[in-house]
């Protein structure tokens, strides 16, 4: 969405690969980060600890779960099934979080997508959810 001369124009959020409950991260983290890359999130983890730290008002900030009735436009969720980076069931309490809020949503998944997917994905989706807004 952008905002022309006050008024709202229509547009979609796309957010890929994403994060979105750093507390449920963490303690995915924590465990082992079952069926992910537990170096690489072990990593991730003490860059986020550097950056901000590993408390409770800090996660919250970074959480966009916490944030979905921030906004007004809808959102294309582009995540890769098998991201190492990622808890397996984010992408679902993000879609959640944003549908409970009000927001219109729809997921594009990869099934045997990883982090970097190929801009493809979300192009198509675009096509398929918002016929004239894909580029």
């Amino acid at each position: 969405c952008a905002f022309v001369d006050g008024a709202i124009e229509p547009g979609v959020l796309i957010l890929q690969s994403g994060t979105y409950d750093m507390e449920g991260w963490v303690a995915w983290v924590r465990e082992g980060a079952p069926g992910g890359d537990a170096a690489l999130a072990q990593a991730i983890l003490a860059n986020q600890d550097r950056e901000s730290g590993l408390g409770h008002d800090a996660l919250q900030a970074r959480s966009g779960t916490r944030h979905a009735g921030r906004g007004a436009c809808d959102v294309l969720l582009v995540q890769g099934r098998s991201d190492p980076q990622s808890r397996p069931d984010d992408v679902e309490h993000m879609a959640s979080a944003l549908r409970e809020a009000g927001r219109r949503v729809e997921m594009a998944v990869a099934a045997d997508g990883a982090h970097r997917l190929p801009p493809s994905l979300a192009t198509d989706a675009l096509e398929r959810h918002w016929p004239g807004l894909a580029f």
